[in-house]
């Protein structure tokens, strides 16, 4: 993971901050999802990865990444949950300021809140009609 830091009218040097959810490691596009989201509240931008046996999270510490840990069981690829199939995506759906897991699947709209160390139970917020 490289990170170009913005100073308000540009990007400075590009810089190297993690080697997880990478292809090495077997984080392929088409197989799973990988965004930036803040999950816990501190104003930075952490990474999170939609993997193979849940979700994973290195957060941001201003000037690299901590390593990846599990934070959920749920919304990954060995339960169903495709790339090309079911959008999967993190928004603070709750206001409390850390984002959350959505993951729009065949019959709703499903939920996971960030506790700031982690993600709760999925639930279905939302049925299709």
């Amino acid at each position: 993971m490289y990170v170009a830091l913005s100073n308000g009218s540009g990007f400075g040097a590009v810089s190297k901050w993690s080697s997880s959810f990478d292809l090495f490691h077997g984080w392929t596009v088409a197989d799973f999802v990988r965004t930036v989201g803040d999950v816990n509240n501190d104003g930075r931008d952490d990474l999170i990865g939609f993997g193979l046996d849940g979700v994973y999270v290195a957060l941001s510490n201003g000037t690299s990444f901590d390593p990846i840990s599990k934070w959920s069981s749920s919304f990954d690829l060995s339960h169903g949950w495709t790339v090309s199939q079911f959008v999967r995506t993190v928004g603070d759906v709750n206001n409390d300021g850390r984002d959350d897991l959505i993951g729009f699947g065949l019959d709703g709209v499903y939920v996971a809140l960030s506790n700031g160390s982690g993600f709760g139970s999925i639930s279905k917020w939302s049925f299709v009609l």
